[in-house]
């Protein structure tokens, strides 16, 4: 069985792929643009730069396909991992069942085969809009340098500075949503990077093929009964019992059907509903249980406690999300030779490293470095 922290950091190999796929889109759009063209701005150079488009298209393809290549193996031995990660051996064989047999089973194939098909759907669908994001992000700055040039808003250098620092504090976008206002009915788009949404995906899929599997050995091996874990800092929802994943985390539950000493699993927790057990970025897992065998060992969190640890975790993935945005702004200033721009962000990574150190001291937070990163 895997630990908490070992099974959320499955995804490290084809995160920092991601990360450095990116990267490498992003600074493939900078190098295009030079502070110091002396052209800059005018209709000759805009002109030039259109005809750029196709080259830049087909290095994005030729990018893009790089690093989905090396992801491949990296996605299956993720999955593979996670299929293992919420059993117990020990358990298991007081039940009288073997790991490994149990593993092989047709069900657990499946299982397997279905995540990773999903996943890399999923993938895919990232791949073809960053393709969009980079073709979209270089049309933004080149219209933007013209149109302020020819107007006498900026220089074309400081144009061009304020456009990549834009990108980059936005980054590539690997998915798109929109998020309709229960109350108001209002529209909203939202966009993920690269990075957000294979983070996203990936811990998603980690935990939803661990907690498959779990449930296809269940069926398998005439289990009626799981315990949920539970961790400080879960989900909160004053008005929807499903998404208040701290109401229903740490307790035992049946599979099918209800009892006065468990409730029923799905219709508590809200399991197929993305904003229940299992849903996008929960992290909680199931595990077998057997009543006389199994004992309850998941801690009982105060709601209060955890309610106010959500709020600290929120704050933290904010600043670390700072964090990487000055870090693609300082790489895609280096690319086109913007060397105040370079300085700037240089110093606001120390200062926001430095911010995210002491907001960690004071509220006994766990830093984890991987979230600082932009690539490997």
């Amino acid at each position: 069985m895997l630990t908490d922290e070992e099974i959320n950091y499955l995804n490290r190999e084809i995160l920092a792929i991601y990360q450095d796929m990116e990267l490498d889109l992003i600074i493939d759009i900078a190098r295009r643009f030079d502070t110091y063209e002396k052209i800059g701005g005018s209709l000759e150079w805009h002109l030039k730069k259109l005809d750029e488009l196709g080259s830049l298209n087909r290095e994005t393809m030729k990018i893009i396909a790089q690093y989905s290549t090396r992801s491949e193996k990296a996605i299956r031995k993720m999955l593979k991992e996670a299929s293992f990660a919420n059993f117990d051996k020990r358990t298991l064989n007081k039940a009288g069942i073997d790991l490994e047999t149990m593993m092989q089973s047709p069900a657990m194939a499946a299982t397997f085969e279905h995540s990773y098909q999903e996943l890399k759907e999923s993938f895919k669908m990232i791949q073809t809009a960053a393709q969009e994001s980079v073709r979209q992000s270089y049309m933004t700055i080149l219209n933007t340098a013209y149109l302020e040039t020819a107007s006498g808003v900026y220089s074309y250098s400081q144009s061009i500075s304020r456009s990549i620092q834009k990108m980059a504090d936005k980054g590539i976008y690997g998915a798109t949503y929109k998020r309709i206002n229960p109350l108001t009915g209002e529209e909203k788009i939202i966009h993920y990077s690269i990075e957000a949404a294979v983070r996203r995906d990936t811990l998603t899929a980690v935990h939803q093929t661990a907690n498959r599997a779990v449930l296809a050995a269940a069926e398998d091996n005439g289990v009626n009964v799981l315990e949920i874990s539970s961790h400080l800092g879960a989900r909160v929802s004053d008005t929807n019992p499903i998404a208040n994943h701290a109401g229903w985390q740490g307790k035992v539950y049946l599979i099918e059907g209800n009892s006065e000493e468990y409730p029923n699993f799905a219709e508590t927790t809200g399991y197929g509903d993305i904003q229940g057990f299992a849903g996008v970025n929960c992290r909680h897992r199931a595990f077998l249980f057997w009543p006389g065998i199994s004992k309850p060992g998941q801690a009982q969190i105060d709601l209060q406690e955890n309610r106010e640890r959500r709020e600290l975790l929120d704050q933290q993935r904010a600043m670390e999300r700072t964090i990487r945005q000055y870090k693609r702004r300082r790489a895609a200033a280096e690319q086109c030779n913007d060397l105040e721009g370079f300085k700037k962000a240089t110093l606001k990574v120390k200062e926001k490293q430095k911010q995210l150190i002491e907001f960690c001291d004071e509220h006994n937070l766990q830093r984890e470095f991987e979230r600082e990163q932009i690539a490997s």
